[in-house]
């Protein structure tokens, strides 16, 4: 299939202002949008979300996380899937295991596991998150997700969600090309010297990881495309992850100016992490972190807020938008849970260039 340069403005949302980020219609459903038959919600809830990216259930009468659960699996029939929990490990086991393996890094989310597919999100505080597609360093990831706000605070602590194909369009065209035959792997270095039971959970959840000569592991992820088409309508969609903290912090800062000052995410300033961009044939890719930092910027500069009410269910498509966290304040509550669904590979969606 051959490839060609998308084009869109690259300056039309720089200037706009958070308020003016925040989703409305018609991204907001409510029980009196959606078919009376309730054996139909499935296929027209996900009609909308192929359609935007994303949208929010509004007044659907959600009372707490366990409803939550039900009602995806019960009323919409989801098949729930989690990238972190293939094994389906009982929720305090993989939550003890989530607190060892952010402990081999150096710092973690604080996720916590209500059972082995329902999460709780981390907390609050006043840095924003870097973008990133969930489970975004792993070949095989989920295809949706869905977060549930069972508390929400009375400022900020929005969560962000970007269409990464506007992202794509908004990027030069030399960013495009070249991005449509770039590989991304991940690599992260424990930060201490691991013992026997850390070192098991790392052979137990099949990460591929060796012992450096200072004793330190090193732990690698899949190598996967950073470009995908889309399945369903073959839009191009770069699979951000975003972990260079000083640049996160800096199209925060500019993008959100009404947020300033903020503090740097604790993760991707403490975490030993190494990035390798290649070309398919394995060419290095010598410009990698102004590639990066467009696409950080893009990303923020196409961005849009989820402003939670208690109760709001918000469904994202996990191949076309990424999404994040952004600031807030660590003394309002904010309860997010999260649920997966439906796994595919990356390489299945790789961009075929030209002959």
């Amino acid at each position: 299939m051959d490839i060609t340069v998308e084009y869109a403005s690259r300056n039309s949302v720089v200037e706009t202002s958070v308020q003016e980020r925040v989703i409305g219609a018609p991204y907001i459903l409510t029980p009196n949008d959606v078919p009376i038959d309730r054996a139909q919600w499935k296929d027209f809830i996900y009609n909308k979300v192929r359609d935007f990216g994303f949208i929010i259930l509004r007044d659907f009468d959600i009372n707490d996380a366990h409803h939550f659960q039900r009602f995806l699996q019960n009323d919409l029939s989801i098949k729930t899937w989690n990238v972190f929990n293939k094994m389906k490990v009982a929720g305090p086991i993989i939550t003890f295991v989530r607190r060892i393996t952010d402990g081999i890094l150096g710092a973690g989310d604080n996720r916590s596991y209500l059972n082995s597919e329902l999460q709780q999100l981390g907390r609050i505080d006043n840095s924003v998150q870097g973008p990133h597609v969930e489970g975004g360093v792993y070949n095989k990831r989920a295809r949706y997700l869905f977060m549930y706000c069972e508390e929400a605070p009375a400022t900020w602590g929005e969560t962000g969600i970007a269409d990464l194909n506007s992202v794509y369009k908004s990027l030069s065209p030399e960013t495009q090309v070249a991005l449509q035959d770039a590989w991304q792997q991940f690599e992260f270095t424990s930060v201490k010297r691991l013992n026997w039971l850390e070192r098991a959970i790392l052979v137990a959840g099949r990460i591929k990881h060796y012992l450096r000569p200072d004793e330190h592991m090193q732990m690698v992820m899949d190598r996967i495309p950073v470009l995908c088409r889309h399945p369903d309508n073959g839009l191009l969609c770069p699979q951000i992850w975003a972990y260079r903290g000083d640049s996160v912090y800096a199209a925060a800062s500019k993008t959100f100016p009404e947020r300033k000052p903020l503090d740097k995410e604790c993760m991707a300033s403490t975490w030993r992490l190494e990035w390798k961009l290649t070309q398919h044939n394995g060419n290095p890719i010598s410009n990698k972190f102004a590639l990066m930092d467009e696409l950080i910027n893009a990303t923020f500069e196409n961005s849009r807020l989820v402003r939670w009410q208690p109760g709001d269910i918000t469904i994202v498509d996990n191949i076309r938008c990424a999404h994040w966290r952004m600031n807030g304040y660590a003394d309002q509550p904010r309860k997010i849970y999260q649920l997966q669904a439906e796994p595919f590979l990356a390489t299945d969606c790789i961009v075929e260039l030209p002959n």
